[in-house]
C-alpha cells in the first residue's frame, strides 16, 4: 500500500487563497514511494513561501493500484518534523505539534481522504514557518504512516521553505 501520486498527474502541491481552495501548482513533482522505502526521493521536494497555506494531494493505493477508501483503513497519522536542523540529543524538532497526529479520525480537518482514495492536506501557515532559529530557508518533513488490516505503509514527503529572515 502506498501513496499514488502517477494518478493524479505526478502529485502536487499547490497554494491555497484559502484553507479549502486551491491555487496555482508549485514547483516540483512527486513519485510513487513504496512502503519500506528508505532514503529521499528527490522527486518528492517541493519549495514553498513562509507563512502562507498550501494543498497537498496523493492517492492512497493498495498493492494491486485500486484505491483505499477511509473506510478501510484503521491507521492514519501524520509527524511534521524539522527535516535541515537537530538538536544534540539527536531528537527531531516537532513542527506545530504535529506528532504521531491521528488524522483519521475526522478531528483534523485539515487531512481528509476522499472515498476514492484521494488524500488531500491543507498545511497552514503554522506548517509552513522556519523559525526558531530565524534564517531565509528550512526543510520539513511530512511523514504519513497507515494501515489497513494486513498491510502498512509510510510516505513521506519533503518541502524547502523559503522565507525573508
Amino acid at each position: 500500500m502506498w501513496l499514488d501520486h502517477n494518478r493524479i498527474g505526478r502529485g502536487r502541491i499547490a497554494a491555497a487563497q484559502t484553507p479549502a481552495a486551491g491555487g496555482a501548482v508549485a514547483a516540483g513533482t512527486a513519485a510513487v514511494l513504496f512502503p519500506g522505502g528508505t532514503g529521499v526521493d528527490p522527486a518528492v521536494l517541493f519549495t514553498v513561501r513562509e507563512a502562507q497555506s498550501y494543498q497537498y494531494e496523493a492517492h492512497l493505493v493498495d498493492g494491486f493500484g485500486l484505491p483505499v477508501p477511509p473506510a478501510t483503513l484503521t491507521r492514519l497519522v501524520l509527524t511534521l518534523t524539522r527535516a535541515d536542523c537537530c538538536p544534540p540529543d539527536g531528537v527531531p524538532i516537532i513542527v506545530n505539534d504535529r506528532d504521531h497526529q491521528d488524522v483519521l479520525s475526522g478531528a483534523t480537518p485539515d487531512v481528509l481522504v476522499n472515498p476514492q482514495g484521494l488524500l488531500t492536506w491543507v498545511l497552514s501557515p503554522a506548517d509552513v514557518t522556519i523559525g526558531p532559529p530565524v534564517r531565509r530557508y528550512a526543510r520539513h518533513r511530512a511523514a504519513f504512516e497507515f494501515a489497513v488490516v494486513g498491510a502498512a505503509g509510510r510516505h513521506a514527503i519533503y518541502f524547502d521553505i523559503e522565507g525573508g529572515g
